[in-house]
This record gives C-alpha cells, structure tokens and sequence, in this order.
C-alpha cells in the first residue's frame, strides 16, 4: 500500500507524489493502481516509450533521470524536457 502524504518525512519522496495523484480517485480504482506497481530497472539509452504508443502505463522515476527527446523537422534529436527523481512520466497519454 502506497503511503498517504503524512505519512511521508520529505517533500522529495516520489511516493508522495502517488499519493496526491491517486487522493481523488475511487478506492477501487486506486487499489488497483497500488497493486499493479512493481519495481522496474531501465539502463541507460533503453526507450520508455515513443510517441503515438498507446499509453498504457506511467512510470514513477525514483532513482537516476530520464530524457525525453523528440526528432526535429531537420532530422536532429531536441531533448524538452529532463526528467529527475520524483516525476511522474507518462500520465499525459492517460488522459485529463
């Protein structure tokens, strides 16, 4: 079970992050959500995701950085955003 936000000593701490995205959903709902998390290890230059994938998963980065990177009309690789310990990476393609 994910703790809830009081439970958490740090600002910092990725699971309070859960927490508060999950607060408002119904409890079956987020008891789903609880159970289906599982720790995954990525090395680094493995792909996530890439655009127009069907979003079916979000991932809680809780240790090292992501980089989400797009290719230009030019052919070149631009990195808007970076990624670090705490964020939530997927959820846009879940929806409003």
């Amino acid at each position: 079970m994910i703790p809830q936000p009081s439970d958490v000593k740090s600002e910092r701490n990725p699971i309070a992050k859960v927490s508060e995205l999950i607060a408002d959903l119904p409890e079956s709902i987020s008891t789903d959500i609880q159970s289906s998390a599982r720790p995954r290890d990525f090395k680094t230059g493995d792909v996530l995701f890439c655009s127009g994938d069907p979003a079916d998963e979000i991932f809680l980065l809780t240790k090292g950085r992501v980089k989400i990177t797009q290719v230009s009309g030019r052919g070149l690789e631009v990195v808007p955003r970076l990624d670090l310990l705490g964020e939530i990476i997927g959820r846009l393609g879940l929806g409003p």
